[in-house]
């Protein structure tokens, strides 16, 4: 039962994090440049002009 449990939690753990970030967004203001940047992390990149091309 132990190892069903530590499934499931594991398994919640996005849901919570989304959930989070949606009240982060609701509480904090971000800047254009902030987004960028915030958006080109979660991507994988560093910054966006580490982007070649």
């Amino acid at each position: 039962m132990e190892g069903y449990l530590l499934v499931l939690a594991l398994a919640a753990l996005p849901a919570a994090g989304n959930f989070l970030g949606g009240l982060a967004s609701k509480a904090f203001r971000v800047s254009g440049n902030g987004l960028s940047i915030a958006l080109h992390a979660a991507a994988g990149w560093s910054s966006p002009s580490s982007v070649s091309g």
